[in-house]
């Protein structure tokens, strides 16, 4: 009786584990492609009005994240420019890394191990 509901009590555990790293990366690619999105609104003018704040919160999370820098004007005093091959950047990082993204008590999204 008492392995039955050893049995019992560890797939419980299990199911509840995988269930909640479910959850996580759902919230990893919630989280990630929010950012993606606001750019994109920017990109293509979706919206009549994007605030620089949530413009440079998106840019910074995506290239503090991807180490892929947003293309920059070529003038003396450069303006970040985020482009369509940035937004396509972005989003084959993401594909190519997924599995390595993690979710902190932070509630950051983070890189758990080095990307190929």
């Amino acid at each position: 009786m008492n392995r039955k509901i050893f049995i019992l009590i560890f797939g419980m555990l299990i199911l509840s584990s995988c269930k909640k790293e479910k959850q996580q990366k759902e919230l990893i690619k919630e989280t990630y492609f929010q950012n993606v999105s606001v750019i994109e609104s920017f990109v293509r003018f979706e919206k009549d009005t994007i605030y620089g704040d949530d413009l440079y919160d998106a840019i910074s999370f995506l290239e503090n994240l991807t180490n892929i820098k947003c293309s920059t004007s070529e003038s003396y005093d450069p303006i970040i420019e985020p482009t369509e091959e940035n937004i396509s950047d972005w989003k084959k990082w993401y594909e190519l890394n997924k599995t390595f993204l993690e979710y902190s008590d932070e509630k950051k999204v983070y890189l758990d191990k080095q990307p190929n």
